[in-house]
């Protein structure tokens, strides 16, 4: 997946609950020259990955997020 299909999606932000996290994701986004469509902002990392099931955006978590995830949300490496 490249970052550009990545703008073209809906962005769900976890901010709220790891402002470091947004701020690794606002530079990667600067450095790749894209702008993410944030249309929700997760209260918790656990209800980010909730609005990714319901609406079908994305979201971007830490690694160790990982485990935490079903197979059939991550993205394959």
């Amino acid at each position: 997946m490249r970052p550009q299909d990545l703008a073209r999606e809906s962005f769900i932000s976890t901010a709220r609950v790891a402002p470091v996290l947004r701020t690794v994701i606002d530079d990667y986004a600067v450095k790749e020259g894209i702008t993410l469509k944030q249309n929700y902002d997760a209260e918790t990392l656990s209800g980010g990955m909730s609005l990714v099931a319901s609406t079908g955006g994305f979201t971007l978590l830490p690694l160790y997020m990982q485990n935490a995830l079903i197979p059939s949300a991550r993205h394959p490496s």
